[in-house]
């Protein structure tokens, strides 16, 4: 079987961004319909699936962030190094977009992403872009018991995505 080369340094982000991921979390990005929003992530899953980079993400049907990554089916991931980033990735995973724009609000800077419309935050020092190529529910029989005890919420389910990475790079 012939290997599929990958034209970005994905191996060495992958295993960056699952670290930081693990220990403080990411901001993950999407836009629709000229509305953007952020919302912090903190788990996650990189891997190959047909052949393709992914991301595998988790996002709870009642977030704003799902409701526009519904539309746009795009989103980006920007990992900060840094632990001074630490209060706004809080606020962004505390805050609702619905609510106001937490992006201004948290004093986060929107840069053009290199392959999405989606945008990058600019403080974050690595970079992915992905599009999304599964969006599956996550429904109880489906859940290991313990995870459903600690994480699940049967009125607000998680919404499984998995998303090739299209673009990968840092600062």
């Amino acid at each position: 079987m012939l290997q599929q080369e990958i034209p970005f340094p994905f191996s060495e982000s992958a295993t960056k961004a699952m670290n930081w991921l693990c220990d403080q979390g990411a901001f993950l990005t999407t836009s629709a319909d000229g509305r953007i929003n952020t919302m912090t992530i903190a788990w996650g899953s990189a891997g190959i699936v047909m052949k393709k980079p992914t991301l595998t993400v988790f996002i709870r049907e009642s977030r704003y962030t799902q409701e526009l990554l519904s539309t746009s089916n795009e989103f980006t991931v920007s990992i900060p190094d840094s632990k001074n980033m630490f209060t706004k990735l809080l606020a962004c995973g505390k805050q609702s977009g619905r609510d106001g724009d937490k992006i201004a609000n948290n004093q986060l800077t929107l840069q053009s992403a290199k392959v999405v419309d989606t945008p990058i935050i600019a403080e974050g020092t690595w970079h992915l872009e992905c599009k999304v190529l599964l969006a599956q529910p996550m429904t109880a029989p489906f859940i290991d018991e313990e995870c459903q005890q600690e994480h699940w919420i049967e009125d607000n389910p998680y919404l499984c995505y998995i998303a090739e990475v299209v673009a990968c790079y840092g600062k």
